[in-house]
């Protein structure tokens, strides 16, 4: 029942159950699944610091490669929004380095972009959200925030080709 609360965005029982789950279980399988669905409910709930709490017990963890992977990917992007820098780049980097042909691939690369952006390092992240383009040609977000990356480091024409690249696959900047 907490998948079909968490699909309903009934996110306060979805917790619930899964908590139930987790308790009922202890340990194993079905307990990593409990804990692991804890946390996508705490990460849709936009409380990072308990979702990242979550997730980095979990990235040792056995789990099948699609969970690890969402496991890495939102633990990195709740470390980013927590501006966990260096902890969101060793979260995504995983995925990076042995995930090579994951779906989730171009956002663990626009992650780390993103963390290297925090970091100021704008080079990196340029390099980051160009591998996230290259994997998925019409990632619109990814050329808005490779945008802001040139932006900064004042390469104003390859930002507004960026920026218009991705008013043209639909993304609306708010930044720009």
């Amino acid at each position: 029942t907490g998948w079909a609360h968490f699909k309903l965005d009934d996110v306060n029982k979805a917790l619930e159950s899964f908590q139930a789950q987790v308790n009922e279980y202890g340990e194993g399988v079905f307990a990593s699944d409990g804990r692991f669905m804890l946390a996508e409910c705490q990460f849709k709930l936009g409380k990072w610091e308990a979702a990242l709490a979550l997730y980095q017990p979990l990235a040792g963890a056995k789990l099948s490669d699609q969970f690890k992977v969402l496991v890495l990917v939102h633990g990195g992007q709740a470390a980013r929004q927590l501006k966990q820098w260096d902890e969101s780049l060793a979260l995504v980097n995983q995925v990076i380095e042995k995930h090579k042909d994951s779906v989730y691939l171009p956002q663990a690369q626009l992650t780390a972009g993103r963390a290297y952006y925090g970091k100021k390092e704008y080079d990196k992240a340029i390099a980051d959200y160009t591998e996230a383009i290259r994997i998925k040609p019409d990632y619109a977000v990814g050329y808005s925030y490779r945008g802001r990356a040139h932006r900064e480091l004042g390469n104003l024409v390859k930002a507004k080709a960026d920026f218009a690249r991705a008013k043209e696959l639909g993304y609306e900047p708010d930044d720009e």
